[in-house]
């Protein structure tokens, strides 16, 4: 007959069954990923900063910016011709806009439709995405890319507060609404990029040679 069990053995199969339980309930950790709304974007805001992401996966890289902003909802990226029309307005390139509202909340007035001219272009040219319930909560715990820089933040005429959400909305509301004006000198830039956020002009790329880098304070731009 099978001898009695000894504490020793008692303890063994114990352990032998807590090992086995382990190893049926453990699964691959599922990965960050994000859902992407085309053609969608809240103009302005970007209560989180504007960054500029180098690389060809920058709406990966701005992903990780997003998660790595305490309070991010949504992040915003726009594609490469966008960013002669952000040089030739005067400023510099951004491709990664963090917002701190869901796209569900985004007001409609910053919204535009897909077009050509005006706002039109940053609809044509930005997708919005949201963080999916496998992603952790976005916070400084989680690193910034280092291929990723921001950009200085906006500067707001007085009586505009941007740390107060409504006042930044009111701005940019203000702004859309006037049809989104831009320098003379970007103008010919935002005609030419049609609804595809092509260029209808390839040859204003031949004749225009843009080259970017970044320094200590900013981003240059040459022709």
């Amino acid at each position: 007959s099978p001898s009695p069990p000894t504490p020793q053995n008692s303890v063994a199969v114990m352990l032998s069954l807590v090992s086995s339980s382990l190893s049926f309930s453990s699964s691959p950790t599922e990965p960050c990923t994000y859902k992407t709304y085309p053609n969608k974007v809240a103009v302005g805001v970007n209560e989180g900063g504007v960054y500029y992401c180098n690389g060809p996966d920058y709406v990966e890289s701005c992903k990780k910016v997003c998660l790595a902003t305490e309070g991010c909802l949504s992040f915003e990226t726009n594609k490469p011709p966008m960013d002669m029309l952000f040089v030739a307005d005067g400023g510099a390139p951004g491709n990664c806009w963090i917002e701190k509202v869901a796209y569900e909340d985004f007001d409609p007035r910053l919204v535009p439709a897909v077009g050509t001219g005006g706002c039109h272009v940053f609809a044509a040219c930005s997708d919005t995405h949201e963080l999916d319930s496998a992603c952790p909560t976005p916070g400084s715990a989680n690193p910034m890319p280092t291929e990723c820089f921001a950009l200085p933040a906006f500067p707001y005429p007085p009586g505009v507060d941007p740390t107060v959400h409504d006042d930044v909305v009111e701005f940019w509301a203000g702004w859309n609404a006037g049809g989104c004006p831009s320098t003379p000198a970007s103008e010919p830039f935002r005609n030419l990029i049609d609804e595809t956020c092509s260029f209808t002009s390839p040859a204003i790329i031949d004749e225009q040679q843009f080259v970017c880098m970044r320094n200590t304070t900013d981003i240059c731009m040459s022709m």
